[in-house]
């Protein structure tokens, strides 16, 4: 197993809006099956089984070229030298890996909760993702027990959401947010022909009392189209009945993050920590060594 870390050029953020980040998050995923991953606003964590270092390496230029497209500033450097792998030689290794990488939302005070992160592992961990990238762990409330049980969330950890319970039918709204998290698409992009649309028109039909014509009218496709969808599964519709409402669970949006408070103390405390100085004279050193 392996652990692979890269980190933007300073003090610019990898991503503006979660639409940036779930581009990031998708080429990460086609690098191969992984343990273990979160995107964060200037750096990324990839644990996996087994990855050449040239297939890193493409990865790290195919996002630079794509981002450097999609803001219209081609050419501009995004990465910095990239670290060698971390090779985990133990299981105790890789589960402190594991959640350490989770912790990682936590620790920078992004999230109060490792769920509450869009762009981590955690939530596929414990069940609560659509689809999952990583395998369930086998006792999930246990898993996040110790993952939650820190002094960055709590140190007596935190409890797996329990849904809206006693709620006879849930609001568009609260449907809307849910699949939003679950599916990590913001919810500008819900009404856009794909999975996440289905998962949507699933779940109104599922947990809310809505007429067919109503649900059409709010998804945004014909009143046949909602008539033909197939039922929900069991097990996805138990995830979205799971995290309705619950508040580590919030619809993603394509707003500008860079603009928002938490994002700004971010990078501010990472400026004042001198965590940005150290990563340049790290990189300018490896790449001295390089010579």
């Amino acid at each position: 197993m392996f652990h692979f870390t890269a980190h933007a050029v300073p003090p610019d953020l990898l991503f503006r809006d979660w639409c940036e980040a779930r581009q990031l998050w998708d080429r990460m995923l086609a690098l191969g099956p992984p343990r273990a991953l979160v995107v964060m606003p200037d750096h990324v964590h990839l644990m996996i089984r087994e990855l050449e270092a040239e297939a890193w390496v493409h990865f790290l230029r195919s996002y630079a070229c794509w981002r450097g497209h999609h803001r219209g500033d081609v050419g501009r450097r995004v990465w910095l030298p990239a670290d060698p792998p971390e090779a985990l030689s133990s299981a105790k290794h890789v589960q402190r890996t594991q959640r350490y990488i989770a912790l990682n939302p936590c620790r920078d005070h992004l999230a109060g909760d490792p769920l509450a992160w869009a762009f981590g592992h955690h939530r596929d961990a414990v069940g609560l993702a659509v689809p999952g990238v990583v395998p369930p762990e086998r006792d999930p409330v246990g898993h996040h027990a110790y993952v939650s049980g820190d002094p960055s969330v709590r140190v007596e950890g935190t409890e797996l959401p329990g849904g809206l319970s006693g709620l006879r039918a849930a609001t568009v709204a609260q449907v809307r947010d849910a699949v939003s998290a679950l599916s990590r698409t913001p919810v500008e992009d819900l009404r856009q022909r794909g999975p996440a649309r289905t998962l949507l028109i699933q779940s109104l039909v599922a947990c809310t009392k809505l007429p067919a014509r109503t649900i059409a009218r709010e998804v945004g496709v014909s009143h046949p189209a909602v008539l033909a969808t197939e039922p929900i599964a069991t097990g996805t519709l138990a995830r979205v009945e799971c995290v309705l409402g619950d508040p580590r669970f919030p619809a993603l949006s394509t707003r500008d993050l860079s603009l928002e408070r938490t994002f700004r103390r971010y990078v501010e405390g990472r400026v004042r920590r001198g965590a940005y100085a150290a990563l340049e004279a790290k990189a300018g050193a490896r790449l001295r060594g390089h010579r």
